[in-house]
């Protein structure tokens, strides 16, 4: 790791790993920084991104992270009907934590440096450029560039950094939690999405297939339509009644930004990209074509 470099690109999700990736391809130096050992862990997505066409416009499709793909989605709304709908390919089940490697891996190809197990932990301007400071593995360290890319999710440091309003109130946060079950039946290629206050306050749940009996259930909802319970409390009780002899082998939590767009995405020798941005999908809440899309855009 050297101490300078044309752009910094913070956090090696599918935005930073996308802008690395469109930098690096038109020979610029760039340092790619993911805060944990491990890039595309840990999950917090529900692992469905969109058709191979949509993919493919980034780095070609490996079956080796692909589940299989999805033909058809269920719809339950509070009434009871049941509404089901065909779509061809309208998207992919991946394995999300080989496909974030396998954008991260596609930008190093493409000349990128990447630093694993390495937090940004402040930002200053300097006449002509930034300087970040960074650690890793316990040493501190301070690497100048040119431009500062921000990646680093919905709790986004460097837009603060940056003087950038980044801050949602609560009322604008998704609160998100999911199981990965096991010992679930059903159609592989199918997406179920259930509605309503019971179920969802303000969002939605959802069982997206896996393989080998597995899947992800998990759920969304409004703070702002939230009562006594917690996002947890809805997804526990649909799991007791829906598969109550369901093994969990993974959870994960996190929250999606739902406030809209941020006014400005740029400042002084910044650019925010992703969730860092609010630049998730309005209607799902989705953001990983969303953050491949924006990253690629801020690299050229």
């Amino acid at each position: 790791m050297k101490d300078r470099y044309d752009v910094v690109v913070v956090g090696a999700g599918p935005g930073g790993s996308m802008a690395a990736k469109a930098l690096a391809e038109r020979g610029v130096s760039v340092l790619l920084l993911e805060k944990r050992q491990e890039i595309g862990a840990s999950l917090r997505c529900a692992e469905v991104v969109g058709p191979r066409e949509v993919i493919e416009q980034f780095i070609p499709v490996d079956e080796g992270w692909v589940y299989h793909d999805l033909d058809e989605v269920w719809l339950f709304p509070p009434n009871g009907k049941h509404l089901r709908k065909q779509f061809p390919q309208c998207g992919m089940m991946v394995d999300r934590k080989r496909f974030d490697k396998a954008l991260a891996i596609a930008a190093a190809d493409a000349g990128a440096y990447i630093q694993t197990k390495t937090r940004a932990t402040g930002l200053k301007r300097e006449r002509g450029g930034v300087t970040v400071t960074i650690r890793h593995l316990g040493e501190e360290r301070h690497i100048c560039a040119s431009v500062v890319v921000g990646a680093d999710g919905v709790e986004s440091l460097v837009g603060r950094w940056a003087g950038m309003k980044t801050a949602l109130g609560l009322t604008k946060v998704f609160s998100s939690v999911q199981y990965q079950l096991t010992g679930i039946d059903g159609p592989p290629n199918v997406l179920q999405f259930y509605f309503g206050n019971e179920v969802a306050p303000g969002g939605y749940l959802w069982v997206f297939p896996k393989a080998g009996g597995t899947a992800n259930v998990g759920v969304c909802v409004s703070p702002s339509c939230r009562k006594d319970l917690k996002a947890l409390d809805y997804l526990n009780r649909f799991v007791a009644e829906h598969y109550p002899e369901a093994s969990s082998v993974e959870l994960s939590m996190g929250g999606i930004p739902i406030g809209g767009l941020l006014k400005t995405f740029v400042s002084d020798n910044v650019a925010l990209v992703g969730d860092a941005a609010h630049q998730v999908n309005p209607l799902s809440a989705g953001g990983i074509v969303n953050a491949m899309e924006a990253g690629t855009i801020a690299g050229k």
